[in-house]
């Protein structure tokens, strides 16, 4: 598969003790291991996820893996960024926007604790778990 010494190259991220960095760093991988499934050369990880899933129907990792993309909408929803059009939850088509995430402390209104942070990016980790059982290891 392609893409990866860039894979590698943003793993080093995986553990550098910031929940926003880590999260990026991981879905970038996601992205990139997944690049060879529709949509192609997108964001939308979860779509990416979801037809992953599909073509594995039946299983047991493909099941986990339905319910690792029900949680990562969930955690993506509790993320609130900035947008031109004002301030909304992460788009699941478009996770590069986290880095515009609305801080705590930085925003009166519309913003988003550190441990929802902490929280997607535990989800992330575990949905790459899932990815290795199917034969995607990152």
């Amino acid at each position: 598969m392609h893409h990866n010494k860039n894979i590698i190259e943003f793993k080093t991220g995986f553990n550098c003790g910031s929940a926003l960095l880590e999260s990026y760093c991981r879905m970038i991988a996601i992205e990139l291991k997944l690049a060879h499934i529709k949509p192609l050369k997108s964001h939308d990880i979860i779509l990416k996820l979801q037809n992953l899933s599909k073509a594995s129907a039946g299983s047991p990792a493909a099941s986990a893996l339905n319910s690792r993309i029900v949680e990562l909408r969930s955690a993506f929803i509790d993320i609130q960024v900035e947008s031109t059009k004002g301030t909304k939850s992460l788009p699941h088509c478009s996770y590069p926007n986290i880095r515009y995430t609305r801080f705590t402390g930085d925003w009166k209104t519309d913003h988003t604790d550190n441990s929802k942070i902490a929280h997607l990016n535990d989800k992330i980790k575990s949905t790459i778990v899932i990815l290795k059982q199917l034969g995607h290891a990152i």
